[in-house]
């Protein structure tokens, strides 16, 4: 046998590996809100503006509904630099705000996941807000002012901090007098926006903080839109109801429960990792802590609620 072909053998080269799969690009950090900067700076200057307006005695009652604009243009500013979520369905398109407002009534759960990944929560707080002034000023049409200006100052008479009688009854004559111009009404409903919006941030902060403790993760906003879509039934229902009958007693509680539950869902499927025990035991706890403190304030306020 001959070894001539021996020497001259080469192995074939096995192939080169394929190349490694595209490293997907690195994710950076949220987007902030700067959107709402805009609206922040002309609440602000719109409420210094009212505030001038009501040193000067041109706009009654500005020297209170001014700086509240204000605090909330403030606000509304330094949240613009908390950064939106990293939703995990961020291709799921986002609702609408009318089918959101419907939906919270009939398909919560559905919604609130709608809010994980796209949180707008401008329509929840323009339907609370509305419904809350629609129903201040049916009360006030019905009782009129004479009757709750009366009622305040008779109250305000009883209690120990009463002011001496010459400023009673100026005071009286001047809170009637705001009372019926309609430039008052007007402010008493754009407040109820600042109300909403100041008293939804502080809910939300309050279960940002709760969900953390229990494990879970959640962003503020999503927090925040969850908070006021929870909140948007009870006020709507609530608020009918008081319009048509002056006693609530047994609805009060049905509506009470129907609200925890809501909170309860909307921390759960509004966030992420966040199991329906620590979405409940947030629910329960700010529950419970709202009870205690209405009751404190009932105590030491007793005079004036009585």
């Amino acid at each position: 046998m001959s070894d001539s072909n021996i020497g001259t053998f080469q192995p074939s080269t096995p192939p080169p590996p394929p190349p490694p799969p595209p490293s997907p690009a690195a994710s950076g950090p949220a987007p902030r809100p700067l959107h709402l900067r805009i609206p922040a700076i002309v609440l602000f200057v719109l409420g210094v503006l009212i505030l001038i307006g009501g040193i000067a005695n041109f706009i009654p009652g500005g020297i209170w509904t001014g700086p509240a604009f204000a605090f909330w243009g403030v606000l509304l500013f330094a949240l613009s630099f908390v950064r939106l979520p990293q939703a995990t369905n961020a291709d799921e398109p986002p609702m609408s705000g009318v089918q959101k407002v419907m939906g919270i009534f009939f398909e919560p759960t559905r919604v609130f996941r709608n809010l994980r990944a796209h949180p707008h929560w401008l329509a929840a707080l323009l339907v609370i807000a509305a419904v809350n002034a629609l129903y201040t000023a049916a009360f006030t049409q019905r009782l009129t002012a004479e009757v709750i200006v009366n009622y305040t100052m008779e109250k305000l008479a009883e209690s120990p901090i009463k002011p001496p009688p010459e400023r009673m009854e100026k005071a009286k004559d001047d809170a009637l007098q705001q009372a019926k111009q309609p430039i008052q009404q007007i402010q008493t409903a754009a407040k109820s926006f600042v109300k909403v919006f100041v008293g939804g941030t502080f809910i939300a902060a309050l279960c940002l903080l709760g969900v953390l403790a229990f494990g879970g993760r959640i962003n503020f906003w999503q927090a925040f839109a969850a908070m006021l879509y929870a909140s948007l039934p009870i006020a709507v229902v609530s608020k009918i109801l008081s319009l048509v009958i002056l006693v609530l007693g047994s609805a009060i509680g049905v509506l009470s429960f129907y609200g925890l539950w809501l909170w309860a869902k909307g921390l759960a499927n509004a966030g992420q990792k966040v199991s329906s025990s620590a979405a409940w035991g947030v629910s329960i706890t700010l529950w419970i802590l709202g009870l205690i403190f209405g009751m404190i304030f009932a105590t030491l306020f007793s005079s004036f609620i009585s």
